[in-house]
């Protein structure tokens, strides 16, 4: 800042004549040109620095979390899938058993029916 105030000194002035005042006019830009690329400069190096920090010492905990979250995922879908196939053995079982029951009842139904067919002639 200090530099763009020297710059701004050197710049001609309202009212003063200026022996060659296209040169101090170029200088006085040129000086604020330089002032500006260094300042820029400057920013990204604070901003190099704030990503290297963010990289090096937040971002591998995300990294590790993520990883484990990603271990602990297929494990967890393995269980529930095993869960849930246990719970379908679980209930099959039962459905067979109610449907060879109502085939007997099918079966048994078809035979009083012919039965009384029979015994009605």
């Amino acid at each position: 800042m200090l530099e763009m105030e020297g710059h701004l000194q050197n710049c001609p002035k309202q009212g003063y004549p200026a022996y060659r005042e296209d040169e101090n006019i170029e200088k006085c830009i040129l000086g604020l040109g330089t002032t500006l690329v260094a300042t820029i400069e400057e920013a990204k190096d604070r901003i190099s620095q704030i990503e290297h920090i963010f990289c090096s010492q937040i971002f591998p905990t995300f990294q590790l979390k993520s990883e484990n979250l990603q271990n602990f995922l297929p494990e967890g879908k393995k269980a529930r899938e095993d869960v849930c196939k246990e719970k379908e053995n679980d209930l099959i079982l039962p459905i067979e058993r109610l449907q060879r029951e109502k085939q007997q009842a099918l079966e048994g139904n078809q035979s009083l029916k012919l039965e009384w067919g029979t015994s009605q002639n």
